[in-house]
């Protein structure tokens, strides 16, 4: 039976999204302190358990990524890297969070209004 609330179609604000690791004010406070002499390493040990060292070179050195990326597509075409089963059981909690996410910003706006 198909999912009948649509939420692929809404987007969730930025702070709501628990997809989103890095925010905006980090990437700035890692170019900063780069920019300063620090090592990714270093770096890596300030933010440590809020993302990967992998995350912050790619955060500093974008041709990195590109890189890394095409690499990933080249070793993905034989399909190791894909797991059916897991990937639906995360897109329906996905979808799930994002219902609970919609339906309480829902009930926050509708309590602001007050009818005279």
């Amino acid at each position: 039976m198909p999912y009948k609330f649509q939420t692929d179609k809404i987007k969730l604000p930025r702070e709501y999204d628990r997809r989103v690791k890095i925010t905006e004010e980090m990437k700035k406070e890692m170019k900063a302190m780069h920019e300063d002499g620090a090592a990714v390493r270093a770096i890596a040990r300030y933010f440590v358990g809020r993302c990967s060292r992998d995350s912050i070179r790619f955060i500093l050195m974008p041709d990195k990524e590109v890189h890394a990326k095409a690499l990933f597509k080249e070793r993905q075409k034989d399909g190791r890297y894909y797991h059916k089963e897991k990937a639906t059981r995360q897109k329906r909690e996905h979808r799930r969070y994002k219902q609970e996410i919609i339906k309480n910003l829902k009930l926050e706006a509708g309590e602001g209004k007050s009818n005279p």
